[in-house]
């Protein structure tokens, strides 16, 4: 195929020479010709700046068919490498709360069923032993109640010969001895450089998970202690 740039010159010397072989004397006749060497002239110029200006240039269709050889990236291809979200876990979270919450129900259930059928505890035995120490006077109360559920809370007043020493009412665990009958220990250190005189227990009292409270001990529990 010959190139635009060689058949633009080829019309143009074409042109010139058959027009200077056939000199004319028509002034009209001239003004065509003229006007046709400048069409020529036009046109060659235009093919030859369209073989400059896409000299560079990929063809349209070129470009529309290189987008066909990208690889077609779907949405399963990009969620490949996302962590796996399944609905198992948050069924498992609510098994478990669910779980958790039914035997939350069954706790509060227990305990509301204790303190409906809990009886009001009952004092058997309060008494008192005292040893002699290195450090002083060893104090042992111990105090017995019958009740139908646990005994978890004991209330007293201890008071020496210069007023009181504590008063208090204290969650403590009671030990089951016998069918629903329950013990605690409770232990007062006295100093061989406390005053000399009598130390009491009063006020003597327990209490059921129930929340029910026993009558207080009727007796003062009570010794005298002798420093040197």
């Amino acid at each position: 195929m010959i190139p635009p740039v060689t058949q633009y010159l080829y019309y143009y010397f074409h042109t010139f020479i058959v027009m200077s072989r056939n000199p004319v004397s028509d002034q009209s006749l001239f003004l065509d010709r003229r006007a046709y060497l400048a069409s020529v002239c036009v046109a060659g110029y235009s093919v030859f700046a369209g073989c400059v200006d896409n000299t560079d240039e990929r063809p349209v269709s070129e470009e529309v068919d290189s987008t066909e050889s990208i690889p077609n990236q779907t949405d399963d291809s990009i969620t490949e490498n996302l962590p796996n979200e399944s609905t198992e876990e948050p069924i498992a979270d609510s098994e478990e709360d669910s779980e958790e919450d039914s035997e939350e129900d069954s706790e509060e259930d227990s305990e509301e069923d204790s303190e409906e059928d809990s009886e009001k505890p009952t004092l058997q035995k309060v008494s008192l032993e005292t040893s002699e120490g290195n450090d002083g006077t060893r104090l042992r109360l111990t105090v017995r109640a019958e009740s139908n559920v646990p005994v978890d809370w004991f209330v007293g007043r201890f008071e020496g010969p210069e007023g009181n020493i504590w008063g208090q009412g204290t969650e403590r665990t009671f030990r089951e001895i016998e069918e629903d009958l329950w013990e605690y220990v409770w232990t007062d250190q006295i100093s061989k450089n406390a005053p000399s005189g009598e130390y009491s227990y009063t006020n003597i009292a327990v209490r059921n998970e129930g929340m029910l409270e026993s009558e207080p001990w009727p007796e003062e529990i009570s010794i005298t202690i002798q420093n040197s």
